[in-house]
């Protein structure tokens, strides 16, 4: 009988009902505070929808199978087996750290389901589990889709009565490095007002896959996405609107971020570090999904010679330093200096005036972040708090000298929290932290 409301309701309700119902269903699920007895046992409630406990039971399946050993049979009831089942789940989410480092990745759950192409695209019926516990479970067609953006998705030609003519390989409709790409590019979560990291993000369709992008156009269906968290996944997609940024001119204001080179003593002197193609990449990377540059006057004259010269092809350079030649060339500058007014260097501004208020304005202005690379001025700009995030290049160096990073003080300790790690092939770590407000 539980089946039956959901299946009448895919074949004989109103377009989006079945939707409806799966959104006020997940608005209901709930785990309850643990009870703890005597002994220290925990008992938990938890209530699932559909979707949650086809989803759960998928990743339960394969971890609760009876494990025989050397010494015979599982002797664990499956009670037990389902409890450890989700323990090691649970751990294994908290392993999970940074994609982008290429450590301790996993594979999202693998949940079989059946639906027409026809059905998925014009988002009417449903589609059936298969293959769990929750076999036979109907799920509404919005639901699928989402599923679609990072699910393992088996092709799969069915006959007359059902039965499998052609099992196809499984593809991802968001590939694993399509997905550390939007991480790089996002940085957080892209729907509006959360500010959760990407590492705690799945990938999104910004336009539902079938009508929005051919199947094999692997760039086009990157740029048609966002990372956003579960919790933002059972609204609509168009809700999340037509960007590609984690902000959109009309929202909150973009992030001032700190980019810098350190030795693991500290030392910031530029010469102390690994200047190789991976570096440049990196930092060439970061200029591309940022908005405008900012620098002091000393950083600014070290730069406004040499790097134009590159960009016009009037200095010969290997192609990571042609990169990010160009990228310099191309993006806005600005220049916070009381010392010198003219910048004659392609889209270069200087800022005058109160130096909280201008850059509070630059932020305000650039949705798609700011980016500081100048050591004295960052320090200035962190004892007015105006730094949201902080991309240091730490290099397996030993200076023994300095300057070191904000050596000047600050007037007080900042802590933050780590966004992501990852290790490059050169020794250098690259670590990613926002500021903990």
């Amino acid at each position: 009988m539980r089946r039956l409301r959901p299946a009448l309701i895919a074949e004989c309700g109103a377009p989006g009902e079945l939707d409806d119902l799966a959104a006020a269903q997940a608005g209901c699920r709930a785990l309850g505070p643990a009870w703890v007895d005597a002994e220290g046992m925990a008992t938990y409630l938890l209530v699932l929808d559909p979707e949650g406990r086809a989803v759960l039971e998928a990743a339960l399946g394969p971890l609760s199978a009876p494990r025989p050993d050397q010494h015979g049979p599982d002797p664990r009831p499956t009670e037990r087996r389902r409890a450890d089942a989700l323990v090691e789940i649970a751990r294994r989410g908290a392993a999970f750290t940074d994609q982008v480092a290429g450590r301790k990745t996993a594979t999202k759950t693998q949940l079989v389901l059946t639906m027409t192409l026809t059905d998925l695209i014009a988002g009417l019926g449903a589609g059936t589990t298969l293959a769990t516990q929750t076999d036979g479970t109907l799920l509404a067609p919005q639901t699928v889709r989402r599923l679609a953006c990072e699910a393992g998705i088996t092709p799969a030609v069915l006959g007359t009565r059902g039965q499998v003519l052609d099992l196809g390989l499984t593809a991802r409709l968001f590939t694993p490095d399509q997905v550390k790409a939007l991480w790089l590019r996002d940085r957080a979560c892209a729907y509006p007002g959360c500010d959760g990291p990407a590492a705690w993000c799945d990938a999104h369709h910004l336009l539902h896959w079938p009508p929005a992008v051919p199947p094999t156009d692997q760039r086009r269906r990157a740029t048609n996405g966002a990372v956003g968290g579960p919790r933002q996944q059972p609204l609509r997609d168009d809700r999340l609107g037509a960007t590609q940024h984690r902000r959109s001119p009309e929202g909150p204001m973009g992030l001032l971020t700190f980019n810098i080179n350190v030795t693991v003593d500290g030392c910031v002197d530029h010469r102390e570090g690994i200047a190789d193609d991976e570096t440049h990449a990196y930092f060439t990377g970061l200029l591309e999904d940022s908005g405008a540059l900012l620098f002091g006057r000393v950083t600014y004259e070290l730069m406004e010679d040499y790097w134009p010269a590159v960009a016009r092809g009037e200095v010969q350079a290997p192609p990571a330093l042609q990169a990010w030649a160009d990228a310099l060339e191309t993006h806005p500058k600005y220049i916070a200096s009381s010392k010198r007014t003219d910048y004659p260097w392609t889209n270069s501004h200087h800022l005058a005036g109160d130096l909280r208020e201008q850059v509070q304005e630059l932020k305000d202005s650039t949705p798609d972040g700011v980016l500081v690379g100048s050591g004295s001025l960052a320090t200035a700009l962190d004892r007015l708090d105006l730094i949201d995030d902080y991309r240091l290049l730490i290099h397996p160096v030993i200076a023994g000298h300095g300057p070191t990073l904000h050596g000047a003080g600050l007037p007080a300790t900042r802590r933050l929290d780590l966004v992501s790690s990852s290790p490059m092939s050169n020794g250098v770590m690259s670590m990613h932290y926002r500021r903990a407000r």
